[in-house]
């Protein structure tokens, strides 16, 4: 589970750091180069305030991750184990292992929590974005936007062959 976790704020850091970074330098020569300038150069070092904070949240993100998992634990009376556990395609955070489908720092659901995955395609301007809907036994409905129509259907095909024929 903490694998996971670090693997979201890895990647969040990697994110807010160079936004973070491209924003100082362009605060930085533009108080560097204007003459007329109120504040010295050093204030630039303020545009990164923004991007702590979004980290901050998303640090934040991985308490609400790691008490998802321990509620179906204890509800399925079940452990955390990811045997088998391969990124939905390389370099992704979403996981499938043998039991969990895992969104990295974000969502994590058991095999046995599901109750229904289905797909939701939406056409925009430059093609279609695919969502998937997953509902729980709790009766909740969670969508998550997945980047194809191809890894929406291999989480779909894990979670159909997971729980045998219907």
């Amino acid at each position: 589970m903490n694998k996971y976790a670090a693997i979201f704020l890895k990647n969040r850091l990697l994110i807010t750091s160079l936004a973070g970074s491209f924003f100082f330098l362009l605060f930085f020569f533009l108080l560097l180069l204007h003459k007329g300038a109120v504040y010295p150069p050093v204030f630039a070092f303020l545009a990164y305030v923004p991007f702590v904070i979004w980290f901050g949240i998303d640090a934040l993100l991985t308490v609400r991750f790691r008490e998802m998992i321990r509620r179906q634990e204890e509800r399925l009376n079940i452990g955390f184990d990811d045997t088998g556990s391969e990124p939905l395609f390389p370099g992704s955070t979403t996981y499938l292992s043998d039991s969990w489908l895992i969104f990295s720092g974000k969502e994590a659901f058991h095999r046995l929590y599901i109750v229904k995955v289905s797909i939701k395609t939406v056409r925009t301007g430059m093609g279609n974005d695919y969502y998937l809907k997953i509902t729980t036994l709790e009766e909740k409905t969670f969508t998550k936007a997945i980047d194809s129509c191809t890894n929406a259907k291999k989480v779909k095909f894990w979670f159909e062959n997971a729980n045998g024929p219907e």
